[in-house]
């Protein structure tokens, strides 16, 4: 994308028109990967611009009007700047729909269809998606042009090899999971902890759990303002935080090498949820003094025991979590 843009550059812009457009599901993957068209794109002269809902909306027009090449964002916002027309699309040579599963399970179907509607029919689309459900298919079929599609298989341990996720389920009765939880922490003893939660209540609950017990524990979901999330992850990649406990707007696009436990404290809507990437890149093996190996555990339903039982194991050559299950690009 970059080197097209690179060589198809306009001599002259207009204030406000761009040649790529990255539509991503979440706040923190719009700045995610700014960052890393950023850094891609330094030595070709590349500009990029986040654009998401939350940030002031005039100094985000003052940056279209100097001039941007990419611009990285959520549908909503970059819908708002289209019909505000501070978005000009007349030379857009390539979209990208990033995390496009996650965008319809987010409810943007709509505001998709609009951003397509205003796009200009000379242009390439590419579409990432973790799964490939109908609906998925369906936006290929209206949007793109006898498309190539990719296949990343899911990764296969070699025989006799650990894999690098491992994944438990511990089933406890509801009044007993925030205990169940810390338990397994203390017993884990995890570098960095990422709890999934599926309301804001419940999220601020654990925290004040996890806090009066002694641990360093952070709350990230929705009902934030972008300065506070953006204070929360600096804490928790910082290390100055121990866990995460977050909704699923910490699902996607979160880049964070030290996380070495990853937890759905409910049961997931729906099993493509229990395989969502949200680490960074899959670090080197930890030292031998402290266990780093990974697991993504699940505290839900109901038991006669009140206390999850211990591994049978506890081997050293797991790597910090990063992804569980295929990934495909059309």
């Amino acid at each position: 994308m970059l080197q097209r843009i690179a060589d198809n550059r306009p001599a002259r812009r207009k204030a406000g028109e761009i040649s790529g457009i990255v539509l991503v599901p979440t706040r923190e993957l719009a700045m995610q990967v700014a960052e890393a068209v950023h850094k891609y794109g330094k030595t070709l002269g590349a500009s990029v611009l986040p654009l998401y809902g939350g940030a002031p909306m005039h100094q985000q027009i003052r940056a279209l009007q100097r001039g941007v090449d990419v611009v990285v964002g959520t549908p909503g916002r970059v819908l708002d700047h289209i019909r505000r027309e501070t978005l000009k699309l007349e030379g857009l040579q390539i979209l990208v729909l990033d995390e496009a599963d996650e965008m319809l399970d987010m409810g943007f179907s709509d505001d998709l269809d609009a951003i397509f509607a205003a796009l200009p029919e000379a242009r390439q689309t590419a579409l990432f998606s973790a799964t490939m459900p109908p609906r998925i298919l369906q936006i290929t079929k209206r949007h793109q042009k006898d498309p190539a599609r990719v296949t990343i298989e899911s990764e296969k341990p070699a025989k006799g090899d650990a894999p690098r996720v491992r994944q438990v389920a511990y089933v406890v009765t509801r009044a007993h999971k925030p205990a169940a939880l810390a338990r397994i922490i203390d017993m884990e003893d995890p570098v960095a902890t990422l709890v999934f939660c599926r309301t804001r209540l419940e999220v601020e609950s654990l925290v004040e759990t996890f806090n009066a017990h002694g641990q360093r524990a952070e709350a990230l979901h929705g009902g934030m303002e972008q300065r506070q999330r953006d204070k929360v992850m600096n804490l928790f990649r910082s290390q100055k935080a121990d866990v995460l406990i977050a909704t699923d707007v910490a699902a996607r696009g979160l880049d964070i090498t030290h996380i070495t436990h990853v937890v759905n404290y409910d049961v997931p809507a729906s099993a493509r949820s229990t395989c969502i990437a949200s680490a960074g890149p899959v670090a080197p093996a930890a030292p031998a003094r402290r266990s780093r190996w990974s697991r993504r555990a699940s505290t839900a339903g109901s038991s006669r025991s009140n206390a999850p039982a211990r591994p049978r194991s506890r081997s050293r050559r797991f790597r910090p979590w990063r992804t569980c299950g295929p990934s495909s690009s059309t």
